[in-house]
């Protein structure tokens, strides 16, 4: 499910969302910065606000939790797991109708309706609407890389 609250992701690498999921009970913020290679805490919030949006975090006063869901891809046997992330993905009504439309080699105005309908974009310049679009794309062929 959708975190409405959180903005609209802008972490691209869906191996880093999985790697943060995995580790997360077990390392501190800047072992997880490091192991994800990732170089401000601004990316870092990134990844986090990814989480969330996807419904595999949680923010508590100020404190990220891993949800049910985060805790049930955490604790899958590993060649299990990219698996469960990908259901859990398709799962996402805005990912499945972005999904068929990147099959169908979609111009990118069909592609920013269906992100239009489950976003607020309209305050958005065009720059960072293609960037949204970018992260989209990314995920998919992240999926299509690992089905």
């Amino acid at each position: 499910m959708i975190e409405k609250k959180f903005p609209f992701p802008q972490a691209n690498d869906l191996d880093k969302i999985l790697i943060l999921i995995v580790e997360f009970n077990y390392r501190t913020k800047n072992e997880l910065m490091k192991i994800l290679n990732l170089s401000s805490v601004r990316q870092m919030s990134y990844y986090y606000n990814a989480c969330i949006y996807l419904g595999f975090m949680v923010k508590k006063r100020r404190r990220y939790e891993l949800s049910n869901l985060g805790n049930l891809i955490s604790s899958e046997k590993k060649k299990y797991r990219k698996l469960r992330l990908i259901l859990q993905l398709l799962k996402n009504q805005m990912i499945l109708e972005s999904y068929s439309l990147i099959r169908e080699k979609t111009n990118d105005e069909k592609l920013l309706e269906i992100l239009k309908k489950y976003n607020s974009f309209e305050s958005l310049s065009e720059s960072t609407k293609l960037r949204r679009l970018s992260t989209i794309r990314t995920w998919i062929e992240w999926i299509n890389k690992n089905i």
